[in-house]
């Protein structure tokens, strides 16, 4: 139990230091980016790409994944992963739901821009609703990482999430300044392809690392659950089974996760929908943004994210709660997290 609990302790403290290392460097790229790309194109267009369509895509992802991740991070690892990794492949078909209803909402009625960006507007809006479908494809691989404490590779994908973005929108602006918000659409898509491949051959070579050191690690009583990548994908229909609790408190969520989505974006909700400010003045606002709230993210949300790490040992026996007592205290950090944002 000691020795449990010292793992958990310190796997959470290396989850929060990592993450909160990442958040800063993530701010400082996201901040010198926006000063380079607002040398070379229109507020404007810096205004629809990083409020507009970041907000579409924040909103397909937190409310097609996030009620999932957090009943699955809750697993024992005891009763086998088939279950989980079924639960957490719903999220495509939600994902696909939420995605045609708000690409009709960016695309019919919400506030057009400007004649000359509004084709390009629409293809980006279809991009990146059709690219937050296929990044659910890495919600398996990305949960088992949580629950078995891959720290790094959370850490690392990540990074090529948000550089594979970056490099993508400098090179736009640079050689296709006419282009830039389609090519950035292009370039989120790209990203989520490289999230999704990444997370699958980081568990390929995982795998393959384990069953070459089998022996070794039978002698030190460690065993693997995974034996192959392919038991990351769903069960067949006729066998398809789910954790009744888990689903259970993935519906429950579903509520709460509305609320901490507002409370977290409300602001570019606000302008998007009635708008208050212009693109141009939405660009600047969310480059103030970014900087103004580095250091409530610093603090809160590596916290939030190592909480969230270590609750699945609670679960294990680290630590005595019921399970109502945790449900009531999850909901309550994340919603008010939510509102630190």
């Amino acid at each position: 139990m000691d020795t449990m609990s010292s793992s958990v302790v310190s796997s959470s403290l290396k989850s929060a230091s990592l993450n909160m290392i990442t958040q800063v460097m993530f701010r400082m790229v996201t901040f010198a980016m926006n000063a380079f790309v607002l040398r070379h194109i229109s507020r404007d267009v810096l205004g629809l790409v990083n409020v507009r369509l970041n907000l579409l895509d924040d909103t397909i992802m937190f409310l097609s994944k996030e009620g999932f991740r957090l009943a699955c991070l809750s697993h024992k690892g005891k009763e086998g992963w088939q279950k989980v990794v079924n639960l957490m492949w719903l999220t495509v078909p939600v994902s696909i739901f939420w995605s045609l209803i708000f690409y009709y909402v960016w695309t019919y009625f919400l506030p057009s821009p400007s004649s000359d960006l509004l084709e390009q507007y629409h293809q980006a809006v279809l991009i990146v609703a059709v690219s937050g479908v296929g990044q659910m494809l890495a919600e398996p691989p990305w949960v088992a990482g949580q629950v078995l404490m891959f720290v790094r590779l959370r850490v690392v994908m990540d990074t090529v999430w948000v550089m594979t973005r970056v490099i993508v929108l400098c090179l736009a602006v640079t050689y296709m300044p006419d282009k830039v918000v389609v090519v950035w659409a292009w370039g989120h898509a790209l990203a989520g392809l490289l999230y999704v491949l990444g997370y699958y051959f980081a568990f390929y070579i995982i795998i393959k690392i384990n069953r070459d050191h089998s022996d070794y690690n039978k002698a030190v009583n460690y065993h693997f659950p995974f034996t192959s990548v392919l038991e990351l994908l769903p069960s067949w229909p006729g066998q398809f089974r789910l954790n009744q609790e888990q689903w259970t408190v993935a519906t429950s969520f579903l509520g709460q996760g509305v609320v901490k989505q507002l409370l977290t974006e409300g602001e570019r909700y606000v302008m998007t929908i009635f708008s208050l400010l212009t693109l141009s003045e939405q660009g600047i606002f969310d480059v103030i943004s970014n900087l103004g709230s580095l250091a409530a993210r610093f603090i809160f949300r590596p916290v939030e994210e190592s909480a969230y790490f270590s609750s699945p040992s609670c679960g294990r026996g680290v630590c005595q709660w019921s399970s109502r007592t945790k449900r009531t205290v999850t909901r309550c950090s994340w919603v008010y997290s939510g509102s630190l944002d």
